[in-house]
């Protein structure tokens, strides 16, 4: 049997980096689409990237420790 190795990628930014470029970019996409569903779907992404980060703040000065 032969053992597969996962890919293992190292992130540079940190996660709120990555969340906020996220959120930036699909914010940037949706404003050039006319309504609809897959606009509606950047905005969500753009929406969920940003609570993420809110939450992320949040636990920092709670104190909490957040895995590496």
């Amino acid at each position: 049997m032969v053992k597969k190795r996962r890919k293992r990628t190292i992130q540079t930014l940190s996660l709120t980096a990555r969340l906020d470029r996220l959120a930036q970019e699909s914010r940037a996409k949706a404003a050039g689409l006319p309504p609809g569903a897959e606009r509606e779907h950047l905005l969500k992404k753009a929406r969920e990237a940003r609570r993420a980060i809110e939450i992320e703040d949040l636990l920092k000065l709670r104190g909490i420790e957040l895995p590496v």
